[in-house]
C-alpha cells in the first residue's frame, strides 16, 4: 500500500519572513520569543516534558477548585 501525503498540497507554505506571529510585540519580547523558539528546536524532548508537566499542574489546580 502506497501512502500519499494529501495535506502537503492543501497546506500553505510558511516562511520565516512572512510570519506575523510576533507582530505587535515589542522588540525585546520578539528577542525573547526567538530565544524560546530556538531552545524548543534544540531541545524538543525536554520542552515536551515541561509542557506536559505544566498541563498536569494546571489540570490539578483546576480540579481542586
Amino acid at each position: 500500500m502506497i501512502m500519499k501525503n494529501r495535506l502537503a498540497d492543501e497546506m500553505p507554505l510558511g516562511s520565516k519572513e512572512g510570519s506575523n506571529r510576533t507582530d505587535g510585540l515589542s522588540e525585546e519580547a520578539q528577542k525573547y520569543a526567538a530565544a524560546v523558539e530556538q531552545y524548543i528546536v534544540d531541545h524538543p524532548a525536554s520542552s515536551l516534558a515541561a509542557a506536559f508537566v505544566a498541563g498536569v499542574m494546571v489540570a490539578w489546580w483546576i480540579k481542586r477548585r
